[in-house]
């Protein structure tokens, strides 16, 4: 799981890593929820964008099988995990931050960078590049 603000996970999403990864993305709900109305039997899925404090923005897909998403407002801080597909992320579930996560956000992206570089040297010795 790589945590960071929204700026970073853009970075990290378009690096293709080599392995299937969670994103834990940090931002600001830029827009209302939006929910599809579901066909008969179908599950209903919400689209909204999640901002980062650069104006950068990143495209969320929550669709409720089993679970309800969070009532959050545009405008609110929010944590959303989820992993990447097709440039958007696929959400799993939308949170408050907590007070302490944002206080160490800088050294949980350090931590993530240095996880990232390591997937990649990895998969450079081991004959494969990055995901596509």
């Amino acid at each position: 799981m790589l945590t960071g603000r929204v700026a970073k996970v853009r970075e990290w999403m378009e690096v293709g890593l080599p392995c299937p990864v969670l994103y834990r993305v940090h931002g600001t709900l830029a827009t209302e929820v939006e929910a599809d109305t579901p066909a008969r039997g179908a599950s209903k899925t919400c689209r909204f964008e999640v901002c980062g404090e650069d104006g950068q923005r990143i495209k969320c897909v929550f669709v409720e099988i089993d679970r309800d998403m969070a009532a959050v407002r545009r405008g609110e801080r929010v944590v959303v995990v989820g992993r990447a597909v097709a440039g958007a992320i696929q959400v799993v579930t939308v949170e408050a931050p907590e007070e302490t996560s944002e206080r160490c956000l800088a050294r949980l992206e350090n931590f993530a960078v240095r996880g990232v570089r390591l997937a990649l040297a990895q998969a450079k010795e081991e004959g494969g590049g990055p995901r596509r």
